[in-house]
């Protein structure tokens, strides 16, 4: 017996019926077959016990026997059913039940082995049936036996059998086909409900696995944005409130996640910060899906958030699109960083180097005011004794002393220029000057602050190249140079200045970054001191970096900021214990060297009403008398109020202005505001000690015409005026 009978289809149930109706017939034949062979023994009919007992033995063999094949039972199944019919047929007639067991012979054949079988079955019985009614109606069969009275109703008969036979068989056939179809489709049912629960099996342990790896990552993923420090946020770009916000924005700004999600991005941000993050959202979204543009890109800021105790911190904010299925932006994520001590650190570093560069700079100012109070005082001997020799000596030659005069107070002019460009803080007038004039007076300058001990070798080449450069800067970073070598020198030692044309190649040029090939001054600092190792000399330039604990000047950081600015480059080449060569590359100027102004006769040729505005009476004296010998008319005002006065009340014309910058009761811009709304198109000329930054930049963005640097010179006043007019 097979555990699933519903794989074995008609075979199986074909099976069934074999066994079925073999052992049915076996239980059953004891009760025909025993008194059947004892009437054959008993009449002495051997033949027919001899039968009975192979019909059972053979019965009984195919019953038992299951491995022999089913055909081949079957067969002897239905071969045992006909023998016994026709045999029953021979001996007792047509109306014994040798034709029950024809008919039983067809419809089991039809079971047994489907409808062919069961044809052939009918077609034995018919001709079986045929040939004994032929053989009974001719008389050579069986004369005492009882049959139909004629052969019409013998034909009748006989073919009512046949068709019960045949429907009966054929039926058979039909029904175990059908149940073999209905077995078939149950099985085909059967196997696809296993199939489809085998895939609703796997789908439902997929969906398990997807579920539990969905559980842990969302686990995983609240894990991290729970304990992660930094915020983890996303925002609709339509309207640009958040979405999400993790829990960590309770410890970055004092929110919880409900409450930050509450707010939009502009509140969340400084109006600054805000404007930025909108201005670089809609670039990205201009150029999003452009040739070359990374979908997968990211931006970074460093913006300003607002907290909940109402203070603010520094986040860095990088942030890249959400996108969906067809790749089109849909949300922001983000991540913001706490930023806000690094960024303090970086304005207290800032703040500091600022610090450290005014205090290198009054260092450089302390520095080089021995050297220009030495230069100074000398200018000052010069002038004091021309003066006293003037006065002592009436009759000689005036011109003789008062050239002398001149060039000494020029001299002063400029040292004072000097010091006015330490105190502008960095700022450059640059001008076209020899190379060789800066080098040497930087060295007139410092020569005194250098010990003794050191000797000084210049080597200057006469014809140098003229450089456009800020000449107090220039000199300010040459001297922190010259100091670095000093400061490297203990005791006795040696510094050698070069200053040379030179002209770089295109393959030298490959070394330094943004160094051009062309013609440069080269200018060398050499000292044989102690040297520096390779990390000193790669940190030279770094603004907080000393080999000292005490240095003079601005510093190599700032000498570096120097030159480079100047479009130069500077180079550093040391080794422990074999002193160190600074070079200075500064280009060419295309320019030729601005040559000293040409004097100008001063002539009264001119005319016109000059409205002098100085509070000092010195200044105004020699101013008047410089306008009187050109030819002018001079009206003197000594306060701002006396200036706006005289341009009301004035009934002449006025054709210009000298407007001291600092009066003692009127700001110098609301003087010249006043001055022009009652006298348009008036012509102004802002004079003043100090330089052009500041208020005297004021007055000129406000319209004024020029700026006269004092002291001036009558040449330099005359200048301005016919620049102005």
């Amino acid at each position: 017996m097979q555990k699933h009978p519903e794989k074995q289809g008609l075979s199986y149930w074909r099976e069934r019926i074999l066994v079925a109706i073999l052992s049915v017939g076996l239980v059953f034949a004891l009760f025909l077959f025993v008194p059947m062979t004892l009437m054959a023994i008993e009449a002495k009919l051997w033949v027919i016990v001899l039968l009975n007992a192979v019909v059972c033995g053979t019965a009984l063999m195919v019953l038992i026997f299951r491995g022999w094949k089913y055909e081949i039972r079957a067969g002897c199944t239905l071969l045992l059913t006909f023998a016994l019919g026709a045999y029953i047929i021979f001996y007792f007639g047509l109306f014994s039940g040798g034709p029950v067991c024809l008919f039983a012979f067809a419809v089991m054949a039809g079971l047994l082995l489907g409808w062919r079988a069961a044809v052939g079955a009918l077609i034995v019985n018919a001709v079986t049936l045929l040939l004994f009614g032929w053989l009974a109606a001719t008389g050579r069969w069986g004369q005492d036996m009882p049959f139909f009275p004629t052969p019409l109703r013998a034909t009748v008969s006989l073919g009512t059998y046949l068709l019960m036979n045949a429907m009966t068989a054929i039926s058979a056939a039909v029904m175990v086909r059908g149940m073999h179809g209905l077995a078939e489709m149950e099985r085909a049912s059967k196997e696809e409900l296993r199939a489809e629960q085998g895939k609703l099996t796997r789908e439902i342990e997929e969906r398990i696995r997807a579920e539990k790896a969905l559980r842990e990552s969302e686990q995983a993923h609240r894990l991290l944005a729970e304990n992660v420090n930094d915020i983890i946020w996303t925002v609709d770009p339509a309207t640009m409130r958040f979405t999400y916000v993790s829990p960590s924005v309770y410890r970055m700004r004092g929110f919880t996640p409900e409450e930050a999600m509450t707010q939009s991005v502009e509140e969340t941000l400084s109006p600054e910060s805000f404007e930025r993050v909108i201005k670089a959202l809609a670039e990205e979204l201009a150029r999003d899906g452009g040739d070359g543009v990374d979908p997968k890109r990211s931006k970074t800021f460093e913006i300003q958030q607002k907290n909940k105790d109402g203070s603010s911190s520094w986040v860095e904010a990088t942030m890249t699109f959400i996108r969906d299925d067809v790749g089109r932006p849909v949300g922001i994520l983000g991540v913001s960083r706490d930023v806000h001590k690094r960024k303090l650190a970086e304005e207290e570093k800032a703040r500091l180097e600022k610090r450290l560069q005014e205090a290198q700079r009054m260092e450089a100012i302390a520095s080089l005011a021995g050297g220009i109070a030495h230069q100074f005082n000398n200018a000052l001997s010069v002038i004091l004794g021309r003066i006293d020799m003037l006065e002592l000596e009436p009759r000689r030659d005036r011109e003789l002393e008062i050239e002398p005069i001149k060039q000494s107070a020029e001299r002063m002019v400029h040292l004072t220029n000097q010091l006015l460009a330490y105190a502008r803080g960095g700022r450059y007038q640059a001008r076209v000057v020899p190379a060789e004039n800066l080098v040497n007076q930087t060295l007139a300058l410092i020569g005194h602050l250098i010990p003794p001990t050191i000797r000084v070798e210049a080597d200057i080449q006469a014809g140098t190249s003229a450089v456009k450069a800020d000449e107090t800067q220039f000199q300010m970073a040459f001297s922190a140079v010259v100091f670095n070598a000093v400061e490297a020198i203990e005791g006795k030692g040696r510094i050698r200045i070069s200053c040379r044309n030179e002209t770089v190649t295109s393959e030298e040029a490959l070394q330094l970054p943004d160094l051009e090939a062309g013609p440069y001054v080269l200018l060398c600092v050499e000292d044989d001191g102690k040297g520096m190792d390779k990390e000193a000399r790669s940190r030279i330039f770094e603004p907080f970096f000393t080999t000292k604990f005490q240095g003079r000047g601005l510093g190599m950081a700032a000498a570096y900021g120097v030159i480079r600015n100047h479009d130069g480059w500077i180079t550093v080449d040391s080794e422990p214990g074999r002193g160190t060569t600074v070079r200075m590359h500064l280009p060419v100027s295309k320019k030729a060297a601005e040559a000293a102004p040409k004097d100008r006769p001063a002539t009264g040729q001119r005319t016109g009403t000059v409205l002098v505005v100085e509070d000092e009476d010195m200044v105004m004296d020699v101013s008047r008398a410089m306008l009187e010998k050109l030819g002018y008319r001079v009206l003197p005002a000594r306060t701002g109020e006396e200036a706006v006065r005289l341009g009301s009340g004035h009934d002449g014309t006025i054709d210009l202005v000298l407007l001291d910058l600092k009066l003692p009761d009127m700001d110098a811009k609301q003087v010249y505001t006043e001055l022009v709304a009652v006298r348009p198109g008036l012509k102004v000329i802002v004079c003043s000690g100090y330089t052009l930054e500041g208020p005297a930049q004021e007055v000129l963005n406000a319209g004024a015409d020029g700026f006269l640097q004092k002291p001036f010179s009558l040449e330099a006043l005359s200048g301005k005026i016919d620049e102005i007019h």
